[in-house]
């Protein structure tokens, strides 16, 4: 009987495949479809300098902010080539900004230009 060696995954082995199966991959992209959805509908960004309401963020911080949400639509636009989740980055990272205090806006802004860079190539 093998011991599992990856402590922290039961059952996988070191030297195991980490093939997807076509089914698991697609549900698993169905699944993310299905939270990106509803990210976007609970929590979307709102255009630059409009008065936060309920449905939108209070805060900037990567962990439970616009920031994280720029940061996994980057991270998703880098994985797929969509041009929609670059711009979807952008405006939640122009949420972020915007609630920032000034004195931190200038480091900001040049992640922001480094994103338009991205954006541009």
């Amino acid at each position: 009987m093998r011991v599992s060696s990856v402590p922290y995954m039961p059952g996988m082995f070191v030297g195991d495949s980490t093939e997807l199966s076509s089914e698991l991959r697609t549900a698993m992209e169905a699944k993310l479809q299905q939270y990106i959805q509803l990210l976007l509908q609970n929590k979307p960004p709102v255009a630059s300098r409009t008065p936060l309401t309920g449905d939108s963020f209070s805060s900037s911080r990567v962990f439970d902010g616009a920031a994280g949400y720029s940061l996994i639509f980057l991270k998703l636009a880098k994985q797929t080539s969509n041009e929609t989740y670059l711009t979807l980055s952008d405006q939640y990272l122009q949420q972020a900004i915007d609630l920032l205090p000034e004195q931190e806006m200038m480091v900001c802004r040049l992640v922001q230009h480094f994103c338009n860079s991205a954006k541009e190539k």
